[in-house]
Parts: C-alpha cells; sequence; structure tokens
C-alpha cells in the first residue's frame, strides 16, 4: 500500500492529522503532506480540477496530450456509452491505446461518476492538433495583434488563446498570441485588471478588438478609457 493510501485510510479510522504523521513515521511527511494527500482523495467533479485545466487549456508549447487527443477523436458518447458496458481496460483495447490514457479521462473530469459532461471538450480547453493546425494557417503563426513570429520574441513562445470559453475551441474561436500579448494583455490587463470577458466574441471580432487597441495604445497598463467594458460591447456586436 502506498503512502496516500495509507493516510487516507488512517484518516477513515479517525485519525487526526498529527496522530497521522506519526503513525507514518517518515521524514518528509509532515502536516502539509497529510492536507494535500486528503484533499487529493476528496475531490469529486471536474470543477476541483481546474489546475488541470489551466495546464492544459492552450497551446501546450506544441506538444500533444494522448488523451485529450482520444477524447477529441472518439468523442464524448463514445465514452460515456462504453463506461457502462465495457472496463476501462476494454475500451482501452478497442482504441489502441494504453488504459491509462483511458484512465486520464475520467480521473480528470472525476472518477466517481464514471461519466462526462456532455459539454466535455468546451471544459477541458484543450486546442486539439487538426485545430492548431488550422490556426497556424490561418495566423500564419504569427501573433494577431503585435504581428511578431516565434524568431521576434525573447521567449520564444506562441500561445493558442481561446476566445469564448464556454465553446468548444474550434478555428473560429482560437487566435494566436505571442507570450507577451496573451500574458499581459489578454490576461492580466484585460481580464484580471479590468474584468473583461470575451464571452460572445468570435476569432473575427477578438481579433478586430486587439488590433484596434494595439494601434491606438502599445502600453497594455495605462488605462486610457474609463468604459473600456462598454467599447468592447461594440466588438461583440459586430
Amino acid at each position: 500500500m502506498n503512502i496516500q493510501n495509507k493516510i487516507k485510510n488512517y484518516s477513515e479510522y479517525g485519525f487526526t492529522n498529527e496522530k497521522i504523521v506519526d503513525r507514518i513515521g517518515l521524514d518528509y511527511v509532515d502536516l502539509d503532506y497529510v492536507h494535500r494527500a486528503l484533499n487529493n482523495y476528496n475531490r469529486k467533479t471536474y470543477k476541483d480540477y481546474a489546475g488541470n485545466r489551466s495546464r492544459i487549456r492552450e497551446r501546450n508549447h506544441g506538444k500533444i496530450v494522448p488523451w485529450c487527443e482520444l477524447l477529441w477523436h472518439f468523442g464524448v458518447a463514445f465514452f460515456n456509452k462504453s463506461i457502462k458496458k465495457f472496463s476501462m481496460q476494454e475500451i482501452a483495447d478497442t482504441c489502441m491505446v494504453n488504459h491509462w490514457d483511458i484512465k486520464h479521462i475520467f480521473r480528470y473530469f472525476g472518477l466517481k461518476y464514471k461519466k462526462l459532461p456532455k459539454n466535455a471538450l468546451a471544459l477541458l480547453g484543450y486546442v486539439p492538433q487538426f485545430v492548431r493546425h488550422e490556426v497556424d494557417r490561418l495566423d500564419h503563426g504569427k501573433c494577431i495583434r503585435c504581428s511578431r513570429g516565434i524568431e521576434e520574441l525573447p521567449k520564444k513562445r506562441m500561445d493558442y488563446h481561446i476566445v469564448d470559453e464556454d465553446k468548444a475551441p474550434l478555428s473560429d474561436n482560437v487566435v494566436t498570441l505571442c507570450y507577451y500579448c496573451h500574458t499581459y494583455y489578454v490576461h492580466n490587463y484585460l481580464e484580471r485588471q479590468k474584468g473583461v470577458t470575451f464571452k460572445g466574441f468570435t476569432r473575427k471580432t477578438f481579433e478586430s478588438m486587439v488590433k484596434h487597441y494595439y494601434i491606438i495604445k502599445n502600453e497594455p497598463f495605462t488605462a486610457k478609457y474609463d468604459n473600456l467594458t462598454n467599447e468592447l460591447n461594440g466588438f461583440r456586436d459586430k
């Protein structure tokens, strides 16, 4: 039995966190370790996996996440139907993949319920390979805001940004942004400082908006407009 399972069992027996530390008797197992282990076991649904979502939401630096691609390829309905009849190993054999790839899909959204939400692809926030290729073609591999390519960037990093997070990341809902424009302008300035949301935006209207404000003001931290949200509504209605 591994350490985390032991911690869970001791907790179910009624031991306090302090007593669990004493029972385990290992140098690296302290109160913080026990607290983290118990929190991991208490996760119920996909909402508790926000940390995972933030790591796979956008470009993934060109990497392909196998289980994300599986979900896109076979679809939510296939897995929800299959899990009622077959084991994860049998589903893996059908898909010709490792059984851990199937487990990761259900683990991400919460193992307890054995069923994926119907809007799992939108909740996943992962940009699949075929969409990345299409977006690369549309944007020519350059940031739509500052028009710089990866060779011109200090950090040599480009990101895929999902415009409207309530919709699936298809080619009309994903744009290319450089690390600077993505992190400091879109996320830090517009979303966090100004409270802007891009619900209702499309790829076309989002591109028009960021290009418009980039021409007017390059510096993202200077608030030039008091009613920025109202002005953005004008782009949303186009």
